[in-house]
């Protein structure tokens, strides 16, 4: 059974003229405007449940980004400054990355493993389960205006 757009009590409905707007309301509420006709429900189908799985992808910097760079960088024999300048960064965020007290953005990481050919960064793939449920109750006039008045 279809529920009043005021009041959100499930009967049978009243297609009502209420303040310049036709809304479908049950009987108590059809007072509040001028009723036009008596609302006759179609057959609908009935929805169910759907479950979804939604494939996120996670994308983060590995732990020992710190002791992996460094080590690169020294294996290649090139100071600080001079992997600064290859990938126009700062010699402080190459210092600040290698001493582990500032993580690299993405960008940066990208960047260092196209330099010293190695991977700082790793992908997950989550599923997660969405729930829809179309039998819960739409949201009504009324409930927003119980809303608006506890505020």
């Amino acid at each position: 059974m279809p529920a009043c757009n005021l009041c959100g009590r499930e009967s049978n409905l009243f297609k009502t003229n209420i303040e310049g707007t036709s809304l479908l309301v049950c009987k108590n509420c059809s007072t509040f405007g001028e009723v036009i006709e008596k609302y006759e429900q179609e057959e609908v189908k009935e929805l169910k449940r759907v479950n979804k799985f939604i494939e996120e992808e996670t994308v983060y910097i590995i732990e020992d980004y710190a002791t992996k760079i460094k080590t690169a960088r020294e294996k290649l024999g090139l100071k600080q400054d001079e992997i600064a300048r290859r990938i126009a960064e700062k010699e402080s965020v190459i210092q600040k990355v290698e001493s582990g007290h500032l993580e690299p953005s993405l960008d940066l990481a990208k960047k260092f493993e196209r330099l010293f050919k190695i991977k700082l960064i790793q992908q997950t793939k989550e599923n997660e389960e969405v729930k829809i449920d179309f039998k819960d109750k739409a949201l009504t006039i009324g409930d927003v205006l119980k809303l608006k008045d506890d505020k």
